[in-house]
């Protein structure tokens, strides 16, 4: 069976510590996702057992993870006991972005992100999410230094990982879809 999986131009950059694992499971019964971790919060969709999610960290806040149901790219949280955590996914460490060329924007990082892809893709650095349209290219400004990522898209196995940035550097990440068996 073919599985669609992000594909991302990679470059070595070095290595930095990883900064958790990450997980690909299933809910295991009918499972509210929610906009925060708790029943307190707005009801995003409800999500049938064997929902394929992807979960940066198996931590939990309140007894919920926060998980992203790959079918549908939407990102939550499902309480700890109707999710079952399948298997590790591999974290890059290190050689994602590109470094392009040096800037002068105050201490900062630029990322010029260029979705290839004919799928809208959602990519978080640290705590920040952008959203970019089929073939859509654009920069976006972080802090400098370590930088945990998710990049995914609706029916896409998420890539996640470390990146360092040096300020006053623009870096390029290139975004396709590949199949793999």
């Amino acid at each position: 069976m073919k599985k669609k999986a992000l594909i991302i131009a990679l470059l070595a950059l070095g290595s930095f510590p990883i900064f958790s694992q990450a997980y690909i499971g299933l809910t295991t019964g009918e499972a509210n996702l929610l906009r925060g971790p708790g029943t307190n919060h707005e009801i995003i969709a409800t999500l049938n057992a064997g929902t394929v999610i992807f979960a940066a960290s198996n931590e939990t806040q309140n007894g919920f993870i926060n998980i992203i149901d790959v079918e549908t790219n939407r990102e939550g949280y499902v309480h700890q006991s109707l999710v079952n955590l399948v298997r590790e996914v591999e974290i890059s460490n290190g050689g994602i972005l590109v470094p392009d060329r040096r800037t002068k924007i105050g201490g900062r990082s630029a990322v010029e992100i260029y979705n290839h892809t004919y799928l809208t893709l959602s990519v978080k650095l640290n705590q920040e999410t952008f959203t970019f349209q089929p073939n859509e290219k654009r920069v976006v400004y972080v802090t400098s230094g370590p930088c945990n990522f998710i990049a995914s898209a609706p029916g896409v196995l998420p890539a996640v990982g470390l990146e360092n940035l040096s300020g006053n550097w623009q870096y390029s990440w290139e975004f396709y879809i590949g199949s793999s068996r």
